[in-house]
Order: structure tokens, then sequence, then C-alpha cells
């Protein structure tokens, strides 16, 4: 998110940099294209994008694409909003939840490409509290601490048609003593 570009739609309309003009436009929906080719469509307050709006961002590869559609703080992304990105050669990418300053926040849904979704708390852009991970052949519930898995959690897993579930206490992404339970109700 840049400086404004010399073209603007909408409402009103300015020239240059974020100067006299664009000053005086105060609590009011308009288009902005910024230097960079990024587009926000939505509404300002003080000269920031505040309140509902549509930030697509611009990239030089042809089949990448990403866009937010959300609500607005002092021109970051804060409330609930949906982040999308569309890349051809990776997938799709898409989180739908609440926004701090800018950072995924309170509860919210991360698609991930490749069938792997997280359903679950945020805090810092990082998975932080409660939240499922579901992913081809598994899913593990339980607690998350900075983008990893921290405190009580069950992964289940299928692997050659057996169904293996570990609970315990993680730490750090690692179960380093637990129950082990195979599919047919044998512990190890």
């Amino acid at each position: 998110m840049g400086d404004v570009d010399v073209k603007a739609e909408g409402q009103f309309a300015w020239e240059g940099e974020m100067g006299e003009t664009f000053m005086t436009v105060k609590d009011d929906f308009g288009v902005c294209v910024f230097r960079n080719g990024d587009r926000y469509i939505g509404y300002w307050k003080d000269r920031k994008m505040d309140g509902m709006g549509i930030y697509v961002f611009h990239d030089e590869d042809p089949v990448l694409r990403t866009i937010y559609l959300g609500e607005f703080h002092q021109g970051r992304f804060h409330g609930i909003g949906k982040l999308a990105r569309f890349q051809e050669s990776t997938g799709t990418m898409i989180y739908y939840g609440g926004w701090i300053e800018g950072k995924k926040a309170h509860q919210g849904r991360h698609y991930y490409p490749g069938q792997t979704q997280y359903f679950g708390l945020w805090a810092n852009d990082q998975k932080q509290g409660e939240g499922r991970l579901v992913f081809p052949g598994g899913e593990f519930v339980g607690s998350w601490q900075q983008d990893r898995r921290q405190g009580f959690g069950r992964l289940r897993k299928t692997e050659g048609g057996l169904t293996l579930v570990y609970e315990g206490n993680w730490e750090g992404d690692d179960l380093p003593a637990g129950k082990l339970t195979y599919y047919d109700g044998n512990n190890s």
C-alpha cells in the first residue's frame, strides 16, 4: 500500500501525491490507484482506508492475483475480512476471519493449497490457541502457540489403510510422550 498515483475515480479525484486536494476529502467513498499498481475501492477517513473496502494487489506475474475484501481501520486490514491469493501453479489460498492492524487475529479459517485447512484462533498472524488443522489423510485438533502445536492435542492420520491416533502434550510440534492408538483399539 503506497502513495496515491495520479489517477483516481469515484466521488472525488486528486492528482499527484496525497496533497491538499486529497486532504479535503474526509469520510467518503472512492477508488484509488496506487503508484505500484495496487487498487483500493472503498471508504476513506482522515486520508486513510477506513471502513469496508476491496484492495487488489498488483503483481507482475499475470497468473498471480491477491485480493482483500473486508474492513479497514487507519489504512490496515482490521475487523472481519477475506484475503484470497490465486496462483495457477500452486493453487488458491484463502483466509477468512478476524484482523488486527493488518495481521490475522481472533477466529479465522485458512484454506491452503493442497486441500489443507485450519479452523481456529489466531494472534499476530500465527495460529494461537485452540484450532483444527485438516490435511489429506488426517487432522490435528488441539492447542497452538506461535504457529506450532503446543499443549494437549490429538493427531489422527491414515497411512496404508491403518488409522493411527496420537494423543498427548505437544511441545513445539513434537510429541515427546503420549498415547498411540491403532484403528482396532490396541494401545502402544
